[in-house]
């Protein structure tokens, strides 16, 4: 590797590596509490909540999409729910009763929307509490002291979210609020049951939460502290005196306790990075994920590579090209995370400049960023916040969404497209049945090609000229890159990737190869001809995340490099220790 893009990465490396030490094992502020990392493999999950009592936390089961529980002391899991083979059913968020005797959980249905049930913690007496098909998508977040109901978040098909209790023993609704397309983060119920504390915007458009106070008997809602400062993930104390939140009032993501009868705010930790609080348990053991690691965007001129590779700033996926050229547009992380999937942003970088813009598009999750050809607007995959997902047009100006193609969703992921003739028209992977569609105008989707059968199709890129798509169809051994004329639709194979299989396709500028993104058996960026000849690997070592994009006017390439994993962390005796000190 060159020795200047060796610094480069080195320099970033150990800023992305002490910055996450700091967030995970840094001493707390004020109370000594250490944290301890309690689970950290690729099985980890972040869905579920600790027990009460403190012996297991409940999770998502990757494997099988069933509801399972980790063991705390010996790591065992132990699944509770046993979808049949094949099924597209799957559980999501989970919330543990008071008593650590039962568990609420959505499940994704095989209707295509979500439900509420419940089941013990040995697997017994499962049943579906809550079925409507009005209210696609339900997310159980505190059970009251004595088991009669559970707070409940609803998402309905008419863009309103509800703040609700469900009765477990008649399965009543009772609405305590109803809110516009903005959720909270996270609510929480006092131990007494009169009330549910929850984070929400302050005003409108802007990205500030605070935290409020809403009464069971719908008798009031207030602030919960003042002054109101970006707060979020709220959680009650056992005793439901204090609650615990996180705040950047200081610059960084601290974890802070408020009395609710008043006082002082106590910092309780600095620097608590990308975390996601899980619960506190009877102990006062306090519960959190942590998405550790980091990953940034580059750009480097191609005279030189790779010595001359920058970073401009810290983002996931691909970045994307304007057509023009000045500008790169790229997925950033917001700086509070959020559960189910992290809340996302679209930065606007400046080449000329080094100047950043920052988009909040008000839409749950997104993915597959394309300019579209007059420099005005984005194209999207992703997911809104009311169970339905596809693909979405973006603003470029002011971060407006408008929905092109929507289904029911079955994942938060959304349609991988690309536009067409000007921008009039899209083209899009319809992965529910492996389907390359063709969307001109409002009309009907016309089909183009059906993979079904033939592998998982994946990375759709349209050439310069506009009238050919490259893709890509993965199976058990390899990856086959096809390429489709969209007018004639003769479509052809120009080759074959062993290994580790493709995470990213580019065009060249001149549209005549294909740059294939290979991460692993070896890693590297391969050039595709048309013609029939043999991929060829370019001398870059680059260890990219997703595909390289190459400049217009094919003189840099941006690619983003590095990764981010979810870990699961307690602070033993927190609140404790917290009381004890006061």
């Amino acid at each position: 590797m060159n020795a200047r893009l060796e610094r480069t990465r080195r320099r970033f490396s150990r800023r992305a590596f002490f910055g996450w030490m700091g967030a995970s094992t840094a001493l707390a502020t004020d109370t000594g509490v250490a944290p301890r990392r309690l689970w950290a493999d690729d099985k980890t999950s972040h869905l579920g909540a600790p027990s009460p009592d403190g012996r297991f936390i409940s999770m998502v089961d990757v494997a099988s999409g069933d509801l399972a529980i980790r063991d705390t002391g010996t790591g065992v899991v132990t699944r509770l729910t046993g979808k049949q083979e094949g099924s597209k059913e799957f559980a999501y968020f989970s919330a543990i009763s008071r008593d650590s005797r039962r568990i609420a959980f959505a499940w994704f249905n095989a209707r295509g929307f979500y439900e509420l049930r419940v089941v013990n913690a040995d697997g017994s007496g499962a049943r579906v509490l809550h079925s409507n098909e009005e209210r696609r998508f339900v997310q159980p977040c505190a059970w009251s002291a004595d088991g009669k109901q559970i707070l409940t978040l609803f998402f309905r098909n008419d863009n309103i979210s509800q703040i609700a209790l469900v009765s477990v023993s008649d399965a009543s609704v009772k609405v305590l609020k109803s809110l516009d397309w903005v959720y909270p983060n996270k609510m929480d119920l006092s131990p007494d049951g009169r009330w549910v504390i929850y984070d929400d915007l302050l005003r409108e458009g802007e990205g500030a939460r605070g935290l409020f106070l809403l009464a069971t008997d719908g008798s009031s809602r207030k602030p919960a502290i003042a002054p109101q400062i970006h707060d979020v993930f709220p959680l009650f104390t056992r005793d439901g005196k204090g609650v615990l939140f996180l705040s950047t009032r200081e610059g960084s993501s601290d974890l802070w306790m408020q009395p609710l009868a008043g006082g002082k705010a106590q910092l309780l930790r600095k620097n608590m990075g990308r975390a996601l609080p899980l619960g506190i348990s009877d102990k006062g053991d306090y519960y959190y994920a942590l998405r550790a690691g980091q990953s940034a965007v580059y750009i480097a001129d191609l005279d030189g590579m790779p010595g001359n590779a920058r970073v401009i700033g810290e983002g996931t996926g691909t970045p994307e090209w304007s057509p023009d050229g000045s500008r790169v547009a790229y997925v950033a992380r917001a700086a509070n995370e959020n559960f189910g999937q992290d809340s996302r942003s679209i930065v606007i970088h400046d080449v000329s400049s080094g100047g950043h813009r920052t988009l909040a598009p008000k839409i749950a999750w997104f993915d597959h960023l394309r300019w579209s050809p007059d420099g005005k607007r984005f194209l999207a995959g992703g997911s809104d916040r009311h169970g339905q997902r596809g693909l979405y047009s973006i603003d470029a100006a002011t971060g407006a969404v408008t929905p092109l193609v929507r289904i029911p969703a079955s994942t938060y992921e959304g349609f991988e497209g690309v536009w067409l003739d000007g921008g009039k028209s899209v083209c899009y992977w319809s992965d529910d049945d492996s389907t390359l569609r063709l969307l001109k105008g409002e009309g009907e989707p016309r089909q183009l090609y059906r993979a079904a059968g033939r592998g998982k199709p994946h990375d759709l890129v349209v050439s310069p000229g506009g009238r050919t798509v490259a893709f890509a169809l993965r199976d058990a051994e390899a990856d086959a890159v096809l390429i489709l004329q969209i007018d004639g639709g003769s479509l052809r194979q120009v080759a074959r990737v062993r290994g580790g299989g493709i995470n990213g396709l580019s065009w060249t500028p001149d549209g005549k190869a294909l740059l294939a993104s290979a991460p692993s058996d070896p890693p590297g960026v391969w050039k595709i001809g048309l013609e029939g000849e043999p991929p060829r690997k370019l001398p870059w070592d680059l260890r990219q995340q997703g595909a390289v994009r190459v400049h217009p006017a094919g003189r840099y390439i941006a690619y983003t490099s590095g990764k981010t994993h979810t870990e699961i962390w307690v602070m033993e005796r927190l609140v404790h220790a917290t009381h004890h000190q006061r």
